[in-house]
């Protein structure tokens, strides 16, 4: 759903020169490479509505309104434009992005998500949004900018729809075309084909996957060494962001027996490089053994990916301390997991 409606009506000062300041695409999370090209592909659309792009400034990524207004009037630039791109959900981009004017307190913001090799398209609907057109001078000689669309009959700004108009979509401009409009078959080739390498590049972490875990407890404050093995089921919220249970059952050296032990909790994951291929987990979990106690868990680790959809995680850094009724215990853990998408 389009979370952003354009203001319309656009600044009431005269543009003698129309320049519009750029700001490279902020990416949350996203590859370089998807990021640097969409850059160049908003320059391209900003430079297709009429204006001349500022040359000589280097904004950095990711100003907030106020900022991209001061950036913008510092250059001499009519208005300014940024753009911030991330990830919601696995294999889905969301984009936003910030047009204001130099000149006066207005901007235009849209923001909305779609499927990965389809940003594209999503990026030049919303510079329709928010960037307004350039349409050169009025009879006045004063040149004027355009909203991107005109307001409802009620005075209400209309919703721009989250799909393109059927008839007429709009219409893609290439980064490598200095600005010309493509076809309006879809992106440029080119570039798609970017798109489409980046996800194929870049690993796509399974929504749900089930594992199998053995863990090793080696007792700090105790003498004991405690063995665990056991399932896991996963859920990726993002290819950064998870949550997990687990059930093991554990045999306890220092009080001979077996027992179970539940326990669930969040994961966090930094990426190393860019294929996704390879991740360092960093994991909170709470847990209770019956008729034992509870048991808080922190562990630090290294995941490999092994097949397309199958991990294998080390765990070298587990410290747990356990919630006994005789006294609480402090173990060390070393864990090694295998988990798979389902």
């Amino acid at each position: 759903m389009l979370l952003a409606l354009a203001i319309f009506g656009g600044p009431s000062v005269a543009l003698a020169d129309p320049t519009a300041l750029v700001a490279p695409v902020a990416g949350d999370g996203v590859d370089p490479i998807v990021v640097q090209l969409l850059t160049n592909a908003l320059r391209d659309r900003v430079h297709a509505r009429g204006y001349a792009l500022a040359e000589g400034a280097s904004p950095p990524a990711g100003m907030d309104p106020a900022s991209l207004r001061a950036a913008a009037a510092a250059v001499g630039a009519k208005i300014g434009v940024a753009g911030r791109i991330s990830i919601p959900s696995i294999g889905r981009y969301r984009l936003a992005i910030t047009g204001v004017s130099a000149t006066s307190d207005q901007s235009w913001n849209a923001e909305d998500e779609i499927a990965g090799a389809d940003v594209l398209a999503l990026l030049d609907r919303l510079v329709q949004t928010a960037v307004p057109t350039y349409t050169g001078s009025d009879d006045d000689g004063l040149p004027p900018i355009v909203g991107a669309s005109p307001p409802a009959g009620d005075g209400l700004p209309p919703i721009v729809s989250n799909s393109p108009p059927a008839a007429s979509p709009p219409p893609i401009v290439s980064p490598s075309s200095g600005g010309a409009l493509a076809p309006d078959s879809g992106p440029v080739d080119d570039d798609t084909e970017t798109l489409n390498l980046v996800r194929v590049r870049q690993r796509r972490l399974p929504r749900w996957s089930i594992g199998a875990m053995n863990e090793a407890a080696i007792g700090m404050n105790r003498d004991f060494f405690n063995n665990l093995t056991g399932l896991r089921l996963q859920l990726a919220f993002s290819p950064q962001f998870l949550g997990f249970a687990a059930l093991a059952y554990a045999y306890y050296s220092d009080d001979p027996g077996f027992a179970l032990v539940i326990h669930g909790g969040i994961e966090g994951r930094v990426r190393l490089g860019k294929t996704g291929k390879t991740n360092l987990p960093f994991r909170f979990s709470l847990g209770y053994a019956p008729e034992n106690g509870g048991v808080l868990k922190l562990d630090m680790g290294l995941a490999i990916a092994i097949g397309k959809k199958t991990d294998l995680v080390l765990i070298p850094l587990a410290p747990a301390v356990w919630f006994l009724d005789g006294g609480n215990a402090v173990s060390m853990n070393l864990a090694i997991e295998i988990n798979t998408g389902i």
